[in-house]
Formats: structure tokens, sequence, C-alpha cells
């Protein structure tokens, strides 16, 4: 899951990521990440 991570910061400008979240700034929204399992949870 790291590589996906690494991937869409590099992709995404200015995001950060903090406790399974991207995200693109305070008010701006955020992106979870989840793994197959997780989502299939959800």
């Amino acid at each position: 899951m790291s590589n996906v991570i690494t991937q869409a910061c590099s992709q995404v400008d200015n995001i950060n990521y903090h406790n399974g979240l991207l995200a693109k700034g305070l008010g701006k929204g955020n992106y979870r990440v989840v793994d197959a399992q997780e989502l299939a949870a959800v």
C-alpha cells in the first residue's frame, strides 16, 4: 500500500499523508486510504 500512497502524493500537488488520510489542506477535503478488505466492509 505504501507504493499507492507514494504515487498519489507525487501526482497531487500539496497533499499530505497522516493517519490513513491523504489531506489536501484544512477545509479542502480528504481521501481515506483503505485496502480491499476494509473497502468490502464499508
